[in-house]
């Protein structure tokens, strides 16, 4: 049942892309690019910490990221990640390779594809990023990696602007516009004070922050970014 299921939301999502932008607005597959540019040694640090960040989630079936076909060779790759003026706000575009295995078992498919987004912050420079999912629109089950992008792009950059999350906040403006970052999903305070809404979970309680093991060294570069 959970794989006709699966399957009838794959169908639906292709053919909705059929109407969807050419994803031109992401880099090649397995390339990341920034919004605003930034250096590539910015890029390619926050690259390594989001993927280590998103296997986590994975390891411990995290909110938007209890999906079955998801497993330790799932790969993660990075496709845009867009920073606030201050660099203290962050928002991602992911995709996910996903292997056939006994939970999810695409036919005559060795592979498939999912998108996600993710959305952080810091108080500093630099400090390291805190990244929650923002589960406004998802991919599944994509054959092609190309699909997932224009999927993301589409929804995120062209879209989001009409998305009303469960609290009856609208967004207001798509990914990209300069104006996203003045939008009310970085209003603390609209559910829990002190809190985003995507930092909260079910009955209202923070999510929990995995104590990822980052690698010194990726520590180090957050550290000295700041100085």
């Amino acid at each position: 049942m959970f794989k006709s299921m699966l399957s009838k939301v794959a169908i639906l999502f292709s053919c909705l892309n059929l109407f969807s932008c050419s994803g031109e607005e992401l880099g090649e597959p397995g390339k990341t690019i920034s919004d605003p540019p930034v250096p590539d040694s910015l890029v390619q640090r926050d690259v390594e910490f989001i993927q280590l960040t998103v296997r986590d989630f994975i390891r411990v079936d995290y909110p938007e990221f209890q999906f079955p076909g998801y497993d330790e060779k799932t790969e993660v790759f990075v496709e845009k990640i867009f920073y606030s003026p201050d660099s203290l706000r962050v928002f991602a575009l992911v995709s996910l390779k996903c292997y056939n295995n006994e939970e999810v078992t695409k036919k005559n498919q060795e592979h498939y594809f999912n998108g996600k987004a993710l959305i952080g912050y810091r108080e500093n420079t630099n400090d390291i990023w805190k990244i929650f999912p923002y589960g406004a629109y998802t991919a599944l089950l994509y054959p092609k990696h190309e699909s997932v992008q224009t999927y993301l792009t589409d929804r995120y950059m062209h879209r989001l602007k009409s998305y009303v999350d469960s609290d009856l906040v609208k967004v207001g403006y798509n990914v990209g516009d300069p104006r996203f970052w003045k939008s009310p999903i970085w209003e603390k305070g609209h559910r829990v004070p002190g809190y985003y809404n995507f930092e909260l979970g079910t009955f209202l309680k923070p999510l929990r922050r995995l104590r990822t093991n980052y690698p010194p060294e990726l520590l180090e570069q957050f550290r000295k970014s700041g100085e």
